[in-house]
């Protein structure tokens, strides 16, 4: 799901809820639910911080979310010049 800066929670939420991937998030075969307010706080956080920066473009890839939190483990910044 590709979203355009700035962002709102909402619209992070909307976003995961269609991956097909979603299931994961919320407790998958019996598994604890994944902290999914701090991974759209990350999303909204890094959206806020590159509007009106050279930064065109962000990949985080891969983001580990769990019930305590999430953090990127690697990130691909674009800048423009």
């Amino acid at each position: 799901v590709h979203l355009l800066a700035p962002v709102t929670a909402e619209q992070v939420h909307n976003a995961l809820e269609q991956l097909r991937s979603a299931p994961l998030l919320y407790g998958f075969r019996g598994g604890p639910p994944a902290n999914v307010d701090a991974l759209v706080a990350l999303v909204v956080l890094l959206a806020d911080a590159t509007v009106g920066s050279n930064i065109v473009e962000v990949e985080l890839n891969p983001v580990l979310v769990g019930q305590h939190g999430a953090i990127a483990v690697d990130a691909l910044m674009i800048v423009e010049d």
